[in-house]
């Protein structure tokens, strides 16, 4: 597709991620406890409380920030991979190609981990049916996206700062906070915090 390079390959593997993530993948695969023989409701219950609490407790590599640092520095490794992975196998336009800058740009990071992801669970499925639609509608939505979000700076290769980062700033600042907050007060009838809201914000 891109050229003298694909010369005797016409299509690439998608890059496996790392065992680490694999063994992770698996774990947030795996299935409630068969109930014990002679166990009582109350303990199968506890059992299964048990397992629900320790599952939802898993790390989720397409969600990154779930996962502890060590675990997180390898998403980011292969998610590095599969960033060029894509630009080589799909992208025909260079507007489209997912810029060197990308993790810069936490909308990508957030999603390249969920497309990184899918690709790799529909890999293991014994129907197309799977792939097809990540071609379809995954890969198409996630490159729109990302080129409409990009300034066009970034896209020739040259990274911007975050233009929306004053925006951003005066959010955080205590005073917009407090502002947020004396209307959540009214809205909820809490006439008390909405007073002390108030307070702060005439002061």
């Amino acid at each position: 597709m891109n050229g003298d390079d694909a010369i005797g390959k016409i299509a690439s593997h998608f890059p496996a991620p790392p065992p680490r993530i694999q063994k992770t993948l698996i774990d947030l695969q795996a299935k409630p406890p068969e109930a014990e023989d002679h166990q009582t409701p109350e303990a199968r219950a506890q059992q299964l409380a048990d397992f629900y609490k320790q599952h939802r407790q898993l790390p989720r590599p397409w969600d990154p920030p779930t996962c502890e640092p060590e675990l997180r520095r390898h998403v980011w490794q292969w998610l590095d991979k599969v960033a060029a992975w894509l630009n080589q196998e799909y992208v025909w336009q260079p507007e489209q190609m997912i810029p060197a800058c990308w993790p810069f740009h936490p909308h990508i990071a957030h999603e390249l981990a969920v497309l990184a992801c899918l690709r790799w669970d529909i890999g293991a499925e014994s129907t197309a049916e799977g792939l097809e639609s990540w071609h379809r509608f995954t890969l198409p939505g996630f490159l729109d996206r990302m080129t409409t979000r990009l300034d066009t700076t970034c896209r020739a290769q040259e990274h911007k700062p975050w233009p929306a980062l004053a925006r951003q700033r005066h959010y955080a600042t205590s005073e917009s906070e407090m502002r947020r907050s004396l209307l959540y007060s009214r809205d909820t009838g809490d006439h008390a915090s909405s007073t002390a809201s108030t307070a702060r914000v005439e002061g």
